[in-house]
């Protein structure tokens, strides 16, 4: 027996991998079936995720940026003072599946970066943060703390070893992603 009990009747171990457990968390609509402990996992990290990415977008949508936009911006500046090509931004990006010439446009229009054309081969494009896209990201800084007010309810214990355990999680994610393809 495995001490697990379905409908106060026990179960064999032959079963256990099977077994949905239930959790119910009100407070943060997190009610839901989850299969085991990492299905409960994922679950909680999107979530999370997702929530952390409203907070963000409320800042950002302020300044007309999306979150890519902002990455860029970020990437660039820690460029700084070289430029970067259009490949690079797309493999420093979070999110790869980004359309970055799209994103660089609408930045451009903007006046947030300049772009100097190769005139040999397009994709070598020099790109570059400008004063304004420096002025955005410095009024954007000033609005970050909020973010870690929100999450005051961690200690900073807490938040280093979630750091830890999301930093391993990380690493292997990406050790083994290449077994999903």
């Amino acid at each position: 027996m495995t001490g697990i009990e379905v409908s106060g009747q026990p179960i064999g171990a032959q079963w256990a991998p099977i077994v949905i457990l239930q959790v119910l968390t009100k407070e943060d609509g997190m009610e839901g079936t989850f299969q085991n402990e990492w299905h409960h996992l994922r679950s909680n990290l999107l979530h999370t995720s997702g929530l952390l990415r409203l907070c963000v977008n409320k800042i950002l949508e302020q300044y007309e940026l999306t979150q890519q936009q902002f990455n860029i911006l970020r990437i660039l500046r820690g460029a700084e003072p070289e430029p970067l090509s259009v490949a690079r931004i797309k493999e420093r990006l979070l999110d790869k599946s980004s359309d970055v010439p799209r994103l660089l446009e609408r930045m451009l229009r903007k006046n947030y970066i300049t772009k100097v054309e190769n005139p040999n081969d397009r994709r070598q494009a020099e790109i570059r943060l400008c004063v304004e896209g420096k002025r955005i990201l410095s009024l954007i800084d000033e609005e970050m703390p909020r973010l870690d007010e929100l999450m005051q309810g961690l200690t900073i214990e807490e938040v280093q070893q979630l750091n830890q355990l999301l930093d391993k999680l990380a690493h292997h994610l990406q050790k083994n992603q290449v077994q999903l393809q």
